[in-house]
């Protein structure tokens, strides 16, 4: 009996549940199943069927995205299709974090992520950071206000620029001199620099302060001051608030760099410093327009000619704190009864004073606020209520003054 053929047409098999994607639609045709009904004759003279499975070319992946692109709208990149200012509004929403990694998906989003109004402000805390790798690269990017708070800042900031580098070759190559300090150096842009008990390494802190030169806020809480860092304080001008707060090693030399280039200083925080009579009265007689001083914590050099003489030199002063201070006694208080713009006083822990002294100042009408913890005497405290009750007692634990919020 001879060999007879019977071929069909080879069908596809879709699954309903492939066909509502278009991913699965074109997974179809990679592979599909061909049916042909074979008849052959056997020993038993008995027919069956036999379904073969063929494999077909599977289509690339630029045939699947160019499909997608040219048949379905849906596909498109309608991020791309956004303007480089809307981009950047859509930035602004996010935290630094997750700018740097936006940063990193393609070269305009690198762009965008570097765009000067994303880092006016930057706040660090309790991080450790390289000192040209990280610290340098936010510095680069125009930042007007940084905070970092308890952190730690391991090697040099370069002082170069990167083109004045390149410049520095072509005058290598021609001979020539190398141009001065002033002109390699490029200034920082920082108005507001809060540097609150971090760790430096070797002069890390002193080549920032050099490269800046128009700075309104500083703090430097618990740092160790040297003549060279003095002197780098002393080039702004401008300065209107300082937090020295805890800080050491304070020379008359470096005082003397504070007290002569910050004249427009109007709040300054010198609490636990440890300063001596003379620094203090320097300090006294120097800054006519203050209006805000923290001199706590002084156990030694602070006494009532300080105060007296301050209260001469700077009429505008409306909030002191004398907390800490044992040998500020009766005259102190007769003296600051006389200012009548004070609106806050801190008295807390100053003994010597009598409470008669207290109902007395308490009295004073532009006087709002006044802090005296460690005094136990609760009769004159419910005396002063009834003297001024509009006076608000003990509201605030920590001096506020001088201290970025």
């Amino acid at each position: 009996m001879s060999l007879k053929m019977i071929e069909y047409e080879p069908f596809v098999y879709l699954h309903p549940k492939l066909k509502s994607s278009l991913y699965h639609e074109l997974e179809v045709q990679e592979i599909f199943w061909t049916e042909k009904d074979c008849i052959n004759e056997t020993s038993n003279d008995s027919i069956h069927t036999v379904r073969r499975k063929r494999k077909v070319n599977k289509v690339s992946r630029r045939q699947k995205n160019s499909f997608m692109l040219e048949h379905h709208s849906y596909a498109e990149d309608r991020i791309n299709c956004l303007s480089d200012e809307i981009l950047l509004k859509v930035f602004s929403f996010l935290d630094q974090y997750s700018v740097v990694k936006c940063s990193q998906v393609c070269c305009r989003w690198r762009k965008i992520g570097h765009d000067v109004s994303l880092w006016k402000k930057v706040h660090i805390c309790n991080k450790t950071l390289q000192g040209d790798i990280d610290l340098g690269s936010i510095l680069k990017r125009k930042v007007s206000v940084l905070k970092m708070t308890h952190c730690q800042i391991l090697g040099p900031i370069q002082m170069a620029s990167v083109g004045c580098q390149k410049r520095q070759k072509l005058i290598k190559k021609s001979k020539k001199s190398s141009c001065p300090q002033e002109n390699r150096v490029k200034s920082f842009q920082l108005q507001y620099f809060d540097a609150s008990v971090c760790m430096f390494g070797d002069d890390v802190l002193l080549s920032i302060l050099k490269r800046c030169k128009s700075l309104k806020f500083l703090s430097l809480e618990g740092t160790t001051l040297c003549d060279d860092l003095m002197s780098a304080v002393g080039q702004n001008s401008n300065l209107r608030e300082i937090n020295l707060a805890q800080c050491r090693c304070m020379t008359s030399y470096g005082l003397s760099k504070l007290t002569n280039g910050c004249k427009k200083l109007v709040s300054i925080n010198l609490s636990w410093m440890n300063l001596s009579k003379e620094a203090l009265l320097k300090v006294a007689c120097s800054f006519p327009h203050l209006e805000e001083i923290n001199l706590s914590g002084h156990k030694t050099g602070m006494d009532d000619e300080i105060v007296q003489v301050l209260n001469v030199n700077c009429p505008k002063l409306k909030v002191l704190d004398l907390s800490d201070c044992p040998l500020i006694g009766n005259d102190s208080i007769d003296s600051l009864i006389k200012n009548t713009q004070l609106t806050k006083i801190s008295l807390s822990r100053c003994h010597r004073i009598t409470a008669s002294k207290i109902c007395d100042i308490a009295s004073m009408k532009s006087l709002a606020h006044l802090e005296l913890f460690g005094f136990t005497n609760q009769v004159v405290l419910k005396q002063i209520k009834i003297v001024n009750p509009s006076l608000t007692i003990n509201l605030n634990i920590l001096s506020p003054i001088a201290k970025m919020s």
